[in-house]
């Protein structure tokens, strides 16, 4: 079992990569499973989530990398804030419970899209690293080739 964390330090990697393991639809669905939200409560946050998810696209064609940036800065407050650790259950001394659904939506739709990003810079870095240790790998089989040919003309 994990032992759980009063506070995430988002700089910390390891807080990263947990994060993005994490579904926020199959948690914000725990949530209204466990909470009595009106039909039109949960539309709101839906409607709003569709809405900015293509809001983020459409920006997403202007300048990308900026873009990710500002949403990380907005994940980041999810997180210092205490919704997502919360919302995650990573935080043993808060419940989340929705107020404002659309901008929880609003949230979900940033989170998603922030996730999407950082799990794809995680699998770039990841094959990098495997690169690296097969060019590694290479260079000293090479090596020891050479230096038979050399001892043994």
């Amino acid at each position: 079992m994990y032992a759980m964390k009063e506070n995430l330090d988002f700089e910390d990697k390891s807080t990263k990569d947990l994060l993005s393991k994490y579904d926020m639809s199959f948690f914000l669905n725990q949530n209204i499973d466990d909470n009595d939200y009106s039909d039109e409560d949960i539309s709101t946050m839906r409607d709003s989530f569709q809405f900015y998810q293509k809001d983020l696209i459409e920006k997403s064609k202007e300048n990308s990398e900026q873009l990710f940036l500002y949403v990380e800065g907005q994940v980041r407050k999810m997180v210092t804030g205490g919704s997502l650790p919360s919302l995650f259950n990573l935080n043993e001394t808060r419940e989340l419970r929705i107020l404002d659904f659309k901008a929880s939506g609003h949230d979900w739709a940033y989170f998603s899209y922030w996730q999407k990003h950082y799990k794809r810079k995680v699998r770039l870095e990841q094959f990098w690293e495997w690169t690296t240790k097969v060019g590694s790998v290479l260079a000293i089989i090479l090596t020891i080739f050479q230096l038979y040919e050399i001892i043994i003309p």
